[in-house]
């Protein structure tokens, strides 16, 4: 889906003056430097153009894990007019969730291995991009195996509709991107878009698991 020039113009100008009054009302200093705020631009044109290779339309919710600062909460919002929802640990980002008025649709959650990535709700599509929680004790060498992942699935399909989808979007890194077993697994259970970027469907992923038991 290709967005009007001038609709994306405005989007962009809204998100940017959001930012600027979470930035203003910040009086951890640690924060004014994360890149949430250094990067902000370059999010913003990164998710614009994950939104238009997507299926996301508008009274869709979208739950979207380890959400960060929020921001494709909101522009899936405010772009594509989703019921967005999320979680994440980072409770310092609540300032900027505020400004971007998504505060009330984001909750406190660690995500661990062999524990809910979602604790509540029905949702059409549930969504991980820039992917970090799968490193286990925050160390990216040591990262969630087949075993874990399936555990995650089940956990979202628990929470999505009956033709509910995942979309998972890996960290465009060597180190990070999927290989090997897993990567066979993502892509028996799920669709491969290529840069580490994984659709599945509610009903592929339990069709396969049920089917190979």
């Amino acid at each position: 889906m290709n967005f009007p020039l001038v609709f994306i113009d405005e989007t962009r100008d809204l998100f940017a003056q959001a930012i600027e009054r979470a930035r203003a009302k910040v009086t951890d200093p640690e924060l004014l430097v994360d890149k949430v705020f250094q990067d902000a631009e370059f999010s913003f044109t990164w998710y614009w153009q994950l939104m238009g290779g997507t299926n996301f339309r508008g009274f869709t919710r979208v739950f979207d894990i380890a959400t960060g600062a929020g921001y494709l909460m909101w522009m899936l919002r405010e772009a594509k007019g989703c019921d967005v929802f999320g979680n994440d640990v980072k409770s310092e980002y609540g300032v900027i969730w505020r400004e971007l008025g998504i505060a009330d649709r984001v909750s406190i959650h660690q995500i661990e291995p062999f524990k809910p990535a979602i604790c509540r709700g029905t949702y059409d599509y549930v969504v991980a991009t820039a992917i970090m929680f799968n490193r286990i004790d925050g160390n990216k060498a040591n990262l969630w195996g087949v075993e874990e992942w399936k555990f995650f699935f089940f956990n979202a399909c628990a929470h999505l509709t009956y033709n509910g989808e995942i979309y998972l979007c890996f960290n465009n890194k060597a180190d990070e991107l999927p290989t090997g077993e897993l990567l066979d697994f993502l892509e028996r259970v799920g669709q491969s878009e290529g840069k580490g970027r994984f659709r599945v469907t509610r009903r592929s992923f339990l069709q396969l698991h049920f089917h190979a038991h």
